[in-house]
């Protein structure tokens, strides 16, 4: 890969490459805390401003920079999610073991938890596209819910609320539009074809009616 535009002139690890083979573009940028790079692909140059901006999409801090697992980690460290407060308010402060730092169980809940909650952000920043609104190929809510431990109602819940709904395929749309379009038209053509018969049972019955002859 060739470096074909200065990202910010390489700015606090980032820049912009080119893969002279199929000539997919690439923003890359560099984690000040854990200094794992992230890229976003982009179909066209795009102004540095912009290009910021989609990565802050996929859950980036800018200036410094910090990827999205070090963000949630961040978050973490900061606040006791609702579950560890009620189990440690559930704790008798007079035993030897009631405390999340000292309770082994407590302990491993809690590390567990944070496991698998980065696993999460993980998984939706490598492969949920907020712009389109779709997982990469092979991906979905299940398999997300799958690797990382959690409940698919939970991916679904952060999914929707940090990264974005979920967007039907334009093709799907079309295609939803065309099976309108068909039933619409068996519906009208079976009206029509129910007026025809109905005419013509009343034709009969005139008929009958005027000969003196039973249906």
């Amino acid at each position: 890969m060739e470096n074909i535009h200065a990202y910010k002139l390489g700015e606090r690890g980032r820049d912009l490459k080119v893969d002279l083979v199929n000539g997919t573009r690439q923003a890359r940028m560099t984690c000040s805390h854990c200094n794992k790079p992230g890229g976003v692909n982009i179909i066209k140059l795009l102004p540095p401003d912009i290009i910021d901006k989609k990565f802050v999409q996929k859950g980036w801090k800018i200036d410094p920079h910090v990827c999205p697992e070090c963000v949630a980690n961040e978050k973490k460290a900061r606040a006791v999610t609702k579950k560890e407060r009620q189990e440690v308010n559930n704790v008798t402060p007079n035993k030897p073991n009631g405390t999340l730092a000292t309770n082994p169980v407590l302990k491993a809940v809690s590390v567990d938890t944070h496991k698998a909650t980065a696993k999460l952000h993980q998984l939706l920043v490598l492969n949920f596209d907020p712009d389109d609104g779709c997982y990469a190929e092979g991906w979905s809510d299940e398999r997300v819910s799958k690797e990382s431990g959690l409940s698919l109602a939970h991916v679904a819940e952060v999914r929707n609320i940090a990264y974005g709904e979920l967007k039907e395929p334009e093709e799907i749309a079309a295609l939803r539009k065309d099976i309108k379009a068909l039933n619409d038209l068996i519906g009208e053509t079976l009206v029509a074809a129910q007026k025809e018969v109905n005419a013509l049972n009343k034709r009969v019955s005139e008929i009958c009616i005027k000969l003196g002859v039973k249906m």
